[in-house]
């Protein structure tokens, strides 16, 4: 009897016929370059997707062929942030009983699936999520201003402190994005040594915290907040629905705080741009109402950028879609309905895994001793020049073609490197979806001193 499953109907395959489901993934990121599936990169999908194959649920005909599963993610994660419940919709064969645990099976100790719901066949986990809620996590030291180095005696982010003429140097990058292994583990030492295991994270700093994140709640212009999105692009509008500091735990003998974001979208770097400027704030490196002087759409500020390390996404939320049709399938598009194996996975491999990784490379520290007037400018956020209207800036020549000053949209940066004014074929990529083509793109007048090179460096989609 001829038993090759290519001849065999769908129906009569081992896992049966493919139906829509909605798969509740959990990871950490380390290592891999995010969520999304990329040719040549190691990525979350690409894991998962091979697993699914293995374990026979997408079938080798379809395999490595997302778009014949409509497959979709509900998140596309960045490079090294972790998630403790993205959702994938797609079709798969679920015949199998032990389909789940066929599949993690197949997967690194990093990766889990936690399971999944059947879904309508329209159903889109990019389209049909109405929000979205990311965690991050900070040692408490980095909240306290008077944190000193014990050898130096001068505040860890000063100008001139631990390691600051080292990143100074760096003139090809921002030097808060990526620093060396051996400056992490020499900025770890020093913060050890200065006490940073005894910070603790008080009731009236939480009071504070709160204060300073709740500034980024509403609907704003967040163009300051990523990278090659220009304020006059109706992607850099988001809205946040809450912002706010959900306390602190102890990990590894220290003392951490957790801040929980809840939000529509977030584009490209959004919520590590929010953290870096609320930690300056936190300081008193920025002034108090930097913010606000961020979120001014007619403003060019370089916003500080946190580390990758202590955000993960929390979870994704369909109230619409449930609301619609959850009463009519098996169970409702929720995570909830595996609660106890996102809270194991968190407390068992995300959090120890951020805090064990900050003990031994100094991520957090590294970063902070970047956090300086020096890089950043803050005493100069309100003088700061001004984006130039679209007539100006274009010496009074009509748009052409759509784009404004000519057929061609380059202008020289500050720094002679041409550039399109975000306008190139990534500039308005996001984490969670596309951004739609807006206004014609505006000249932006921003002295060399606050040219961010780290844009081009760090868009990795």
């Amino acid at each position: 009897m001829d038993t090759d499953d290519s001849k065999l109907t769908q129906s009569q395959k081992p896992g049966g016929k493919k139906r829509k489901v909605a798969l509740f993934v959990a990871f950490v990121g380390a290592g891999y370059s995010g969520m999304q599936h990329n040719p040549g990169c190691k990525t979350i999908e690409g894991e998962l997707g091979s697993a699914l194959n293995k374990a026979g649920a997408i079938s080798n005909e379809n395999a490595g062929e997302f778009s014949k599963v409509q497959w979709n993610r509900a998140a596309r994660t960045d490079k090294g942030v972790s998630a403790a419940g993205n959702v994938v919709s797609l079709k798969m064969m679920i015949g199998y009983p032990d389909i789940v645990e066929r599949i993690n099976s197949n997967l690194p100790a990093q990766i889990r699936v936690l399971g999944f719901t059947r879904v309508t066949n329209s159903f889109d986990a990019r389209k049909h999520c109405d929000r979205r809620r990311y965690e991050y996590i900070l040692p408490a030291f980095m909240f306290d201003p008077a944190f000193r180095a014990a050898e130096t005696n001068t505040p860890i982010g000063a100008a001139g402190g631990p390691l600051a003429k080292a990143s100074a140097s760096a003139q090809d990058e921002r030097p808060s994005v990526r620093r060396s292994a051996a400056d992490g583990a020499a900025a770890a030492a020093t913060a050890e040594a200065a006490g940073s295991r005894q910070c603790r994270f008080s009731e009236e700093q939480q009071a504070r915290l709160n204060e300073v994140l709740g500034a980024f709640e509403g609907t704003h212009s967040f163009h300051n907040y990523t990278v090659r999105v220009p304020a006059s692009d109706p992607a850099a509008k988001r809205y946040i629905l809450s912002f706010k500091c959900a306390g602190t735990m102890e990990l590894e003998g220290q003392q951490w705080v957790r801040m929980v974001v809840v939000g529509q979208s977030f584009m490209l770097h959004q919520i590590r741009k929010l953290v870096g400027t609320a930690v300056a704030v936190m300081r008193s490196l920025a002034p108090p109402d930097a913010i606000t002087l961020a979120l001014d759409p007619g403003r060019v500020v370089i916003t500080p950028m946190a580390p990758e390390l202590g955000l993960f996404l929390d979870e994704c939320v369909f109230e619409s879609y449930n609301d619609r049709w959850g009463n009519d399938r098996e169970a409702c598009v929720r995570l909830a309905a595996f609660q106890d194996q996102v809270d194991a996975f968190k407390s068992e491999r995300i959090y120890p895994h951020i805090a064990s990784y900050d003990a031994k490379n100094g991520t957090n520290a590294a970063w902070l001793s970047c956090l300086t007037e020096g890089n950043f400018r803050f005493s100069e956020w309100r003088t700061s020049q001004l984006i130039q209207p679209v007539q100006e800036a274009t010496e009074g020549r009509p748009a052409q073609n759509g784009r404004a000053g000519g057929s061609s949209a380059k202008r020289k940066a500050p720094n002679g490197t041409a550039h399109a004014n975000g306008q190139g074929k990534h500039a308005r990529q996001t984490e969670d979806a596309m951004g739609k083509e807006g206004d014609p793109p505006v000249r932006r007048k921003v002295p060399a001193k606050y040219t961010d090179k780290s844009m081009e460096a760090e868009w990795s989609d």
